[in-house]
């Protein structure tokens, strides 16, 4: 498993938890052109928080053991030591698992501030929200 963080600008190894389910962890290490689509993936992520709280991305390769293939999980994080928001995707094609645990994110956010009572601050945190080209 890979975490990357914005504020510390490059990739960092993170031991895995070992899962309880048939899914095995695989050492993975992502070439530079999925380094660079993950990066851009999570800088539409900033954009739409407004580069208000810290952003992780946890990469992980895995083997289904039942099925004997392998596929990706990508774990989006945002906030900080005292809210954390989380959005997992799995799947066999690491970009499309990237993109839409980045939608997934774009979601929970966008439900979140429409939970919010009527506020200058909903308002605002809608305003950035609009303001990403890819919230569905």
């Amino acid at each position: 498993m890979l975490a990357y963080s914005l504020r510390k600008a490059d990739f960092i190894s993170v031991r895995s938890k070992v899962s309880m389910t048939i899914k095995k962890p695989l050492f993975f290490k992502p070439s530079n052109a999925e380094k660079a689509f993950v990066y851009q993936q999570t800088q539409d992520l900033v954009s739409a928080v407004n580069a208000l709280c810290p952003v992780a991305v946890l990469l992980e390769k895995y083997s289904d053991k039942a099925e004997k293939e392998s596929g990706y999980a990508v774990t989006f994080v945002l906030g900080d030591s005292q809210m954390n928001v989380l959005a997992r995707s799995e799947g066999k094609d690491l970009l499309e698992v990237c993109i839409s645990a980045k939608n997934q994110m774009k979601k929970k956010l966008y439900t979140m501030a429409q939970s919010m009572a009527e506020s200058p601050e909903r308002t605002k945190f809608i305003d950035e929200l609009k303001r990403s080209p890819y919230l569905h």
